[in-house]
């Protein structure tokens, strides 16, 4: 990772443009966790000194945007033209544009009246694999002195359909109990905690629900 001097011209402009940014920190409803967002001044005024400070670094730079289809939601009309128009000219700024909602982006990036149409090129991120996960967590609890078996090792990621906070999670609880080996029983109970903690959280669930809403999950859970 780069870092510059708070004093040096570069350092002075980047904690001009966080100054400009102003942190929320607010708890999930649901899950109760914490989240964090940035307020801006103005949208526009924002990303053209973020843009021209990446430009004045001079070299090439890659920015990666998460959950890029919120564009639409912007109270700013046509905020998407605005940064298209600000990105086009760009010359070693490249743009990584993710999101967790398939139907959006395509919508961004595959309608015909949209600034962004045909602007990049796709890429679906699949799931990771089973095999990978399995030898990356053997390998995790190995390096710190620690033995799980293939078999255990398995069992994890399937019970959490290979979901990767879920998996890490129930890795982290299991890794934290004093035992050098792991057996079945250990991750079943750390799993079992898990889902005690968050009964809460689905009794909130269904009182967010209408009857009929609350017999579906119940009908697919039976």
């Amino acid at each position: 990772m780069q870092t510059f001097p708070i004093k040096s011209s570069t350092g002075r402009r980047a904690w001009n443009l966080i100054k400009g940014l102003r942190p929320t920190i607010c708890f999930n409803q649901l899950s109760g966790i914490p989240q964090v967002s940035f307020q801006v001044r103005h949208f526009k005024v924002t990303v053209q000194d973020i843009l021209v400070f990446l430009v004045g670094l001079n070299q090439p730079i890659i920015v990666a945007i998460d959950e890029f289809q919120q564009i639409l939601s912007y109270l700013e009309k046509n905020t998407d033209a605005l940064f298209r128009a600000m990105i086009q000219q760009l010359q070693i700024v490249r743009f990584l544009f993710s999101g967790s909602r398939q139907t959006l982006l395509l919508e961004l990036f595959s309608n015909t009246k949209r600034p962004f149409y045909n602007s990049a090129s796709p890429f679906k991120l699949e799931k990771i694999s089973l095999e990978i996960y399995r030898d990356f967590i053997i390998e995790i609890f190995r390096q710190n002195g620690k033995i799980l078996h293939q078999s255990l090792a398995d069992e994890m990621p399937v019970w959490t359909k290979c979901q990767t906070y879920y998996v890490q999670h129930l890795c982290n609880r299991l890794f934290q109990l004093d035992k050098k080996i792991s057996e079945q029983l250990d991750w079943r109970e750390c799993a079992q905690r898990k889902i005690q903690e968050q009964e809460v959280f689905f009794y909130n669930y269904r009182s967010l629900m209408s009857k009929q809403q609350w017999r579906l999950p119940v009908a697919v859970a039976k």
